[in-house]
């Protein structure tokens, strides 16, 4: 008898009911890290992961057809934080990016105290950094609580899972 192949596949919804966030619940999550860490200069109420997010938005707003058009997720504010760190010229450790693109300059930030130009690919990278810490700190932590309000749900879930694991027919 050949054991047939089973794929569960879920959404990422679904680690919502388990407490982990929704997307908009990541950039609130991001944005509020930034806002302690990187505020605006001119603005402090402001911050640069807003700030980044806004303009893409707007960017966005002017050359993609409307039925298109969305918000963008913290996954794309991410990808621009880096690709803008590689962008700006490093010395020694410039990116090959820079050949080819040239960079809008973007908003002074209080960073501890201090006036920095976040135009920085230091300033850019360290930000990128802190916020993808800032996450995983957030999933780790969410995680680690998990078994004391979920403990039911979690149960359900791993006797799934190993009645299928038991049962001849698949293979997993």
């Amino acid at each position: 008898m050949t054991k047939k192949r089973l794929l569960v596949v879920v959404g990422a919804g679904t680690s919502i009911d388990f407490g982990m966030p929704s997307v908009l619940g990541v950039s609130e999550i991001l944005s509020a890290a930034a806002r302690d860490r990187y505020p605006l200069f001119a603005d402090e109420r402001g911050n640069l992961y807003r700030y980044l997010e806004a303009a893409i938005g707007t960017d966005w707003l002017a050359k993609v057809p409307q039925h298109l058009r969305k918000v963008p997720s913290f996954e794309e504010v991410l990808y621009v934080v880096f690709a803008l760190a590689a962008a700006f010229p490093a010395g020694r450790f410039s990116s090959a990016l820079g050949a080819f693109v040239t960079a809008k300059p973007l908003p002074d930030v209080n960073w501890f105290g201090n006036t920095h130009k976040a135009v920085g690919s230091d300033v850019l990278r360290e930000f990128g950094h802190y916020l993808v810490d800032t996450l995983l700190d957030t999933f780790r932590e969410r995680c680690r609580c998990l078994d004391s309000v979920k403990s039911a749900e979690l149960a359900k879930l791993k006797g799934f899972f190993s009645a299928i694991s038991s049962d001849s027919r698949f293979q997993l």
